[in-house]
Order: C-alpha cells, then structure tokens, then sequence
C-alpha cells in the first residue's frame, strides 16, 4: 500500500482502505491450518469448537477459510452446479434469556440462498430426486431443521460455520446448556458436514461437561500473542510494524517505540490492535495529522479497567488448554484405584468364599412356596386353643 497515493485520496477512502486492509500472521496462520486439517479430515461428522479472546481474529480466520474453499472448488463447483462450497451463519443472542433454535435455523436457510428453503420438507423420491410439500404458515422447529438436513444433504458444502457461538449456550439450566451443543452434534453426525463453532472461551467450556461430546470434537485455540514469550513478542512487534507501514498517512508512525502500550491495551490481541489503530487512524485525519502519534493511540484504545475484565476471562480460558497438575495427579489416582465396595474373587481365600456364600442365601435353590389356602406357621400362635 502506497502511504503517498493513499494520503492523496479522499478521507472516506483513506479510512475504509485502512479498515479493510488485513494482514497474515503466524498465530492466524497456525489456527486456519488446524481449521483447514479438521475440514479435510476422514471423519466429516466432526465439531471443531475454534476459541479465544474476543478481538483475536475469529471471523477473520472464517473468512480466510472460507476463501481457500472456494477457490480449491473452483473446478468443481462449474460441473456441480447443485454443491455449494460452504455455509456461514451467526448465531444471534437470545432476547427473552434463552437461544432460539428457530431463529438458528431460519438464518442458517438463508445462508444457502435456495429459493423458498425454508418451506420445503422431502416426502418421498422420484428418480432418485427429492419432492416435497410445503410448510404450513405456522413453521415448527422441527420442520426448519428437517429442511435444513435435506439441503445439507443435497447441496453438501464442505463445512459449516457459525461465528459467535457462544450465544447458543443461553439456556435455563447445566443439562440445558450441554443439549445445545449435542443439537449441533448430532446435526454434524446426520450430515457428515463438519459444523465449526466460533466464540469465546465458555464455549469450550460447557463442551468438556459433555464426554462423548468432548471426544467427538476437536479444539482450536485461536491463541493471542504473549508478552512475556520472546518469540511471541517478536511477532507481534512485526504486526504492528506491518500495520503502521500501511497507514493511509503522509509519514508512516513508528509505533515500535509504543510496543508496550500496544501490549497493555490490546492484550496481545490483533483484533483489538487493528480496531484500536482504525480508530487512532480516523482521529489523525479528523484532526488532519500527518501521521498518527501516542495522543492518538492513548485517546483511542481500551481503558485499564476493560482491559482487565478482557484479561481475566483470557486467563481463564487459557487453563482450559494446559496441562494442569492437580487434575492429572487427580486422574493417576482414579485409574489406579480399584471400584468401591468391590473385591476381587481372585484375591479371596477359600474360606472367604464359604462364609460369602452363607451370607447370601441368593446363592442356593430357592424355597418351594406354600400351596394356596395352606396357612403360613406364623399365622396361629403356638398353644392356642382350637375352636
């Protein structure tokens, strides 16, 4: 990007060049590998469960993949006109307190763009195509979904995404919570198309309550860049340097000398750097700067007391990928423990074994009942007179 030709043009277009300018980087580069290898994988039932921070780079990352498919399908998508390469859809936040389901999937239909998806529901094949008959006026939850597996089944995109996820776990109680994501799971199963989850860290979360679920799924941490790793400080010093040298101004700003501040507001986050420069960027050109300075940066970044919430929750997710100590110590001592209450027969002697089976009478034949009408020994007192 020409910082000159750049600074010549208008400030409208200098702020949306700026905003639209997006940059690779190694932390984005690992994640889209691990989102590319689970798409690819054998098993395409799978769901990918991508976290991180908010602000570093999510939705990035499923447009960048989303890009790459279209283009590895180019050749195939011109002879298989019914295929469409992929699905994108948000999931929106509930307004009485609890996700809508319909909703989900009344954006998810709109996704694929087929005329009148939402209404359609398949009765039965004719040469091995599909007819159908239409919704009633009052859609049922049920009859969206069975709509949406019909045209995952027939138009078979490669993935399906659903960015900001983490709205689907709004829901009354813990079970509740674990049954949204088996919805999509098994949803993932019925398809064979693998259905990746986009938000923060309670995402993940909620998912390691569920085993089969946390077996079934693969993890994608979208990790941000730390300040106290060598490598990771290098890195993130040379994204900075990228943006700073493609700023729409007439003198590119040396931002290097503010790495630290750039690490205190942004948390190591790329998202947060890039929406913290737009803005600095567009308080420059207000002000008519010729380049952007620490005011800008200063009066346009996160507060200390954002900052810190943010952090908080990185801090917490970020346990949910290492190894902690205390639970593997935990899980040495489960699996070398023997069940409670149990004991094995082979380390038994003979004469435990007798005095088990007189304990049990469940081990012997049992005891013939009386014939009908023959009163019990215990129903006549010992020495009562007969009348």
């Amino acid at each position: 990007m020409s910082n000159l030709v750049n600074y010549l043009s208008s400030d409208a277009e200098r702020k949306a060049l700026f905003f639209k300018y997006k940059i690779t980087h190694p932390l984005l580069e690992e994640s889209y590998s691990a989102t590319m290898d689970l798409i690819h994988s054998a098993d395409c039932g799978k769901l990918g469960i991508g976290v991180g921070p908010t602000g570093v780079g999510k939705t990035t990352l499923m447009h960048a993949v989303v890009k790459k498919i279209v283009l590895e399908m180019t050749e195939e998508l011109k002879t298989d006109r019914e295929r469409i390469p992929c699905i994108t859809t948000m999931a929106a936040p509930p307004e009485n307190g609890v996700f809508s389901w319909k909703l989900f999937y009344h954006r998810a239909l709109n996704a694929v763009e087929e005329i009148a998806s939402n209404r359609k529901i398949p009765i039965f094949l004719l040469n091995g195509k599909p007819l159908y008959r239409q919704l009633s006026s009052g859609e049922t939850v049920d009859g969206l979904r069975e709509s949406l597996v019909e045209i995952l089944h027939r138009r078979r995109p490669l993935v399906f995404f659903v960015d900001e996820a983490q709205h689907i776990l709004k829901a009354g109680s813990g079970k509740k919570l674990q049954d949204q994501l088996d919805v999509l799971k098994t949803l993932a199963d019925e398809t064979r198309v693998p259905i990746v989850l986009l938000g923060t860290y309670p995402l993940l979360s909620q998912h390691a309550l569920n085993g089969q679920l946390a077996r079934r799924s693969s993890p994608i941490h979208m990790r941000r860049y730390r300040s106290n790793v060598p490598a990771e400080h290098r890195q993130f010093a040379q994204v900075v340097k990228t943006f700073s040298d493609n700023m729409p101004v007439k003198t590119a700003p040396d931002l290097i000398p503010h790495l630290p501040f750039l690490f205190e507001r942004t948390l190591g986050c790329v998202g947060i750097l890039k929406e913290t420069l737009v803005r600095a960027l567009n308080l420059a050109i207000k002000g008519n700067s010729a380049t952007v300075t620490i005011e800008h940066l200063q009066k346009t970044a996160l507060s200390p007391a954002k900052c810190e919430i943010i952090l908080q929750e990185i801090l917490e997710g970020e346990r949910l990928f290492y190894d902690d100590e205390e639970i593997v110590n935990r899980i040495h001592s489960l699996l070398s423990r023997p069940p409670t209450g149990f004991t094995s027969f082979l380390q038994m002697r003979t004469p435990d074994l007798v005095q088990l089976h007189n304990a049990n009478p469940i081990a012997t034949s049992k005891a013939k009942k009386p014939k009908p009408g023959t009163r019990k020994p215990s129903r006549t007192k010992a020495g009562t007179k007969k009348s």
